[in-house]
C-alpha cells in the first residue's frame, strides 16, 4: 500500500474517532438523544419487582425483552440473582428518557397490574414487590350450613362462628374444631376476646325470653360457663362486662359502679364510682377514661383511680350512645354513626385532649400514625401525627363508591372491601392511581376476614351452598 493510502486511512480513523467518541461518552454517562427535543437528555431507569416473579413488563404497549448478550452487566445481575437487565421481573430497565410512561405487569393466570410511572433524570423509579392476584381464585367450602354469627379475633388468627343447627366452632390455622355441639340460646352477640385470645365472653337469649345471659367460652377445651347464673347482677339492664388485665378477673359496669369480680370465687370489689350511669371505660395503669351519662347528657372524662374525687378533664359529647372502639394505637369513640378521634393537646394545662369528629362508622387497624376508617360509601385516611392534627384537613379519601360498603380489611399494601356481594382488592397508594381487582363475586357474601396474606375467609352462599368458604387469592 502507498503512503498516501496509509495517511488517508489514519485520517479517516481519527475523524471517526473524533465524531463518534462524544456520542459514546454521552451514552456511557446515561444520556440519550431525544428526537422531540432534538438534543441529548440525561436518562433515568426503572426497577420493577413482583410477587410472584417472572412477570412480563410492558412499557407504553411495548414488551421489554431481556438484553443478556448485548449488555455486559446483565451477567452480574443474573450471577447475584437480584434482577435481570430488561426482561421479566425482577428487572431493571435503563436509558429511559424522562417523562410519564404506562407500565403493565403481565403474568399468565394473574390479573394485570397497571400504573403510570414518572421517570426522572439520573434517578431510578422503583416499584417493589408488586402484588399479582389470581385471575380465578381457588374457592373451597370448609364448612357447610347457614352461619348465624361470625366473630374474628382482634389478631384474626381465630374465628368463632356458629351454625344454625346449634353448634359453635373455632377456625384456627385453617382447621375447624367443634367447641359446642348443641347451644340452645338465640341471638348470640357482643363478643369480647381476652388479651391472649384464649377465652371469649358473649351474650345470648334463652329461647322465648327477652333478657340476655352472658357466657364465658374457653377456646381451648370448649368449656362454656353461664356467667349470669354465677353472677346474677349480670341480668340487670344496662350492664357492661369486660376482661380485666388479670385473666382471673372480670370488670362489670353496674349503673354508676365499676366492679372487679373474681369469677371463680365470686369475690367482688368496687374500684370506681360515678354520678349517673357508667356507659364504658378504659383503664391504663392508675388512670381511667370513661363515658358517663347523667340524665340526658353524655360526658367523656378522665380520672385518677387513686384520687377519683375530681376528673382530670371532662368533655360533654354531642349526640348519644358513644362507646370506646378497640384500637391498638388510638383512643376512639363511636355511636355507630360517627367516630370521635381523641388526641393529646400539648397546649392544654389539664390534659384536656383534642377532639375530632370523623364521618365514619368503623375503623380498620392500619398504623401508629395513620387511621383508616369508612362509612357507607367512602374509605378515608386520617394522618394522626400531632403536627398533622393541627390542620383538620389532613385527611384523604382512598376511594368513593356508588354501592354501599359492608366491610373493609387491610393487609400489607392492599385493602380488601366487601360491596354488593363482591370482594375487591384496592391498592393503598396515595401518590398515584390505584390498582383495583375484583377477587370474587357470589350470590351472597355476608362477612369476610383476611387473616393471612393469601387467604380470605367469608360466609355466604355460592352455587346454591351456604357455609364458610376459603378463597386463595394469590400464591
Amino acid at each position: 500500500m502507498s503512503s498516501k493510502f496509509h495517511l488517508f486511512f489514519l485520517t479517516l480513523c481519527i475523524v471517526i474517532f473524533v465524531i463518534f467518541t462524544p456520542f459514546i461518552l454521552l451514552y456511557a454517562n446515561g444520556y440519550k438523544y431525544d428526537r422531540e427535543e432534538k438534543t441529548f437528555i440525561k436518562t433515568g431507569s426503572l426497577f420493577i419487582d413482583s410477587f410472584p416473579t417472572g412477570a412480563s413488563v410492558i412499557i407504553n404497549g411495548q414488551a421489554q425483552e431481556g438484553r443478556y448478550w448485548l449488555d455486559f452487566f446483565s451477567f452480574f445481575w443474573r450471577l447475584f440473582g437480584s434482577a435481570t437487565y430488561g426482561g421479566n421481573t425482577p428487572t431493571i430497565i435503563n436509558d429511559i428518557l424522562p417523562g410519564k410512561y404506562q407500565i403493565e405487569i403481565v403474568k399468565q393466570g394473574f390479573q394485570v397490574w397497571r400504573k403510570e410511572a414518572t421517570i426522572l433524570p439520573n434517578l431510578t423509579t422503583r416499584f417493589k414487590k408488586i402484588q399479582l392476584f389470581f385471575e380465578e381464585p381457588e374457592l373451597q367450602i370448609i364448612d357447610q350450613g347457614e352461619v348465624s354469627f361470625f366473630w374474628p379475633s382482634p389478631s384474626k388468627k381465630k374465628i368463632i362462628y356458629g351454625i344454625k343447627t346449634g353448634s359453635i366452632k373455632l377456625l384456627e390455622n385453617n382447621e375447624i374444631n367443634l367447641l359446642i355441639d348443641n347451644f340452645n340460646f338465640s341471638d348470640p352477640k357482643d363478643p369480647i376476646y381476652d388479651s391472649d385470645e384464649k377465652r371469649l365472653i358473649f351474650s345470648a337469649k334463652s329461647i322465648g325470653e327477652k333478657s340476655k345471659e352472658y357466657f364465658l367460652l374457653d377456646l381451648k377445651n370448649g368449656h362454656l360457663l353461664n356467667l349470669s347464673e354465677l353472677i346474677p347482677s349480670l341480668r340487670r339492664e344496662g350492664v357492661k362486662i369486660k376482661f380485666d388485665k388479670d385473666p382471673q378477673y372480670l370488670l362489670i359496669g353496674l349503673k354508676g359502679l365499676l366492679v372487679r369480680t373474681d369469677f371463680s370465687s365470686k369475690l367482688r370489689e368496687a374500684i370506681f364510682k360515678v354520678n349517673g350511669e357508667l356507659k364504658d371505660w378504659l383503664i391504663n395503669g392508675n388512670e381511667i377514661e370513661i363515658i358517663r351519662q347523667e340524665k340526658n347528657d353524655l360526658f367523656f372524662e378522665k380520672f385518677s383511680l387513686t384520687k377519683p374525687d375530681q376528673p382530670i378533664f371532662s368533655l360533654k359529647l354531642k349526640g348519644g350512645n358513644y362507646v370506646f372502639l378497640s384500637s391498638p394505637y388510638f383512643i376512639l369513640l363511636s355511636n355507630g354513626e360517627s367516630i370521635i378521634f381523641v388526641a393529646s393537646n400539648p397546649s392544654s394545662s389539664n390534659e384536656e385532649p383534642l377532639i375530632f369528629e370523623l364521618g365514619g362508622k368503623k375503623i380498620v387497624p392500619f398504623s401508629k400514625e395513620e387511621l383508616l376508617y369508612f362509612n357507607d360509601y367512602e374509605i378515608q385516611i386520617l394522618y394522626a401525627k400531632q403536627e398533622a392534627l393541627l390542620s383538620p384537613w389532613q385527611r384523604e379519601i382512598i376511594t368513593r363508591l356508588s354501592e354501599p360498603l359492608e366491610g373493609v380489611e387491610f393487609y400489607g399494601d392492599w385493602l380488601y372491601y366487601l360491596s354488593s356481594n363482591k370482594i375487591i382488592a384496592l391498592e393503598v397508594d396515595l401518590s398515584s392511581s390505584k390498582n383495583q381487582h375484583l377477587l370474587f363475586k357470589a350470590k351472597e357474601i355476608k362477612d369476610f376476614v383476611a387473616p393471612i396474606s393469601n387467604i380470605i375467609y367469608f360466609i355466604g352462599q355460592v352455587n346454591g351452598k351456604s357455609g364458610l368458604f376459603s378463597l386463595k387469592i394469590k400464591p
